[in-house]
């Protein structure tokens, strides 16, 4: 066998069984040597993220219960090493800079105590994962995480994944002296690729 780029002629013959020749071809054979293809494509990167809704209504709070609400992220992406959403708020949840309600501080909120946090349906997050396992309101004392103006995760993945859906939740319950009024702040979820 050739081991080098030639041209030339192959003799095929066919013999009896003592090796007399019965008949012959000639083929003629060009051997290249850069017989290799090289093959390439590109996938373009690609993320998706729906959110269910644009706003979280906790209705009226009361004593006897933590109020909850929350909205679905839903992220589709090619990314070799999956995503990360997080939440970061603008300031607490308050009528005005005097009147707000505590950020959550122990981990749970509990019905009458003054306490506003996030939970996520998504486990191993900063964001803690809720627990009862509803987002709904509940008399239960309740699995919160304390939001800031820093970024904290509460959906990841580590590889590619399709319509991944988590449920990012918040709750609050007030005690008997919190301040009346019209409580609001603003959420920011950001969900980022990791090509």
């Amino acid at each position: 066998t050739p081991t080098t780029a030639t041209t030339g002629v192959i003799t095929i013959e066919t013999q009896t069984s003592g090796a007399a020749a019965i008949d012959s071809q000639n083929i003629g054979v060009d051997i290249i040597a850069d017989d290799q293809v090289a093959v390439s494509a590109t996938v373009d990167p690609t993320i998706t993220v729906a959110l269910s809704a644009n706003s979280i209504v906790l209705g009226t709070l009361a004593t006897t219960s933590v109020n909850q609400g929350g909205i679905t992220s839903t992220v589709t992406t090619n990314a070799l090493n999956g995503y990360n959403s997080s939440a970061l708020y603008n300031n607490k949840l308050r009528i005005d800079v005097t009147n707000d309600i505590d950020d959550t501080a122990g981990g749970t909120i509990a019905a009458g105590t003054e306490e506003f946090g996030a939970s996520s349906s998504d486990s191993g997050n900063d964001i803690g994962i809720w627990s009862p396992t509803a987002c709904s309101t509940t008399a239960s004392t309740s699995n919160a995480t304390a939001l800031t103006t820093t970024a904290q995760t509460f959906a990841a993945a580590t590889a590619p994944v399709s319509a991944e859906a988590t449920t990012f939740c918040l709750l609050a319950s007030i005690t008997g002296t919190t301040t009346a009024g019209a409580y609001t702040n603003t959420v920011t979820l950001v969900t980022t690729a990791k090509f």
